[in-house]
């Protein structure tokens, strides 16, 4: 793994809350909110997390994702891209709240692990950026 993106992956590991976005296979976005992630020892970001339907969905026919993040105080953050190479049900509420299944309908009833190969960083800001690449080459 290239030195930035270790670094864009440790920043976002740091955060309370990161936005990831997928699209369908027609191309419609959607965009979710996930507590930080982790950093797995291959260099993968690695989410559990309770996702909507629409981002499984989405994964699943789009692999292509992106994650990203802003430090408030310094509005500096990382854009990821990537893939998501696995996709695995960890937790199942079965029966949660039984009696409620109308008022709750479509809700996550599954937490999911993503787990998120990076492959591109681009600075995340309010302030002036451009989308440039920051890691065109592959320092290790």
């Amino acid at each position: 793994m290239n030195r930035m993106i270790r670094t864009a992956c440790e920043f976002l590991v740091s955060q309370n809350q990161v936005y990831i976005a997928s699209t369908d296979d027609a191309g419609y976005p959607h965009l979710a909110v996930a507590h930080g992630p982790t950093l797995s020892v291959s260099g993968h970001l690695v989410f559990e997390e309770w996702f909507c339907p629409t981002t499984i969905q989405n994964v699943r026919k789009n692999p292509k994702i992106v994650v990203a993040a802003i430090d408030r105080k310094t509005s500096m953050g990382y854009h990821v891209q990537g893939a998501v190479v696995e996709t695995e049900e960890n937790a199942i509420l079965n029966g949660y709240l039984a009696g409620r299944e109308a008022e709750l309908r479509g809700l996550p009833q599954i937490r999911w692990r993503l787990v998120i190969e990076i492959d591109e960083v681009m600075a995340f800001s309010d302030a002036f950026h451009n989308d440039l690449p920051l890691n065109n080459h592959s320092d290790v």
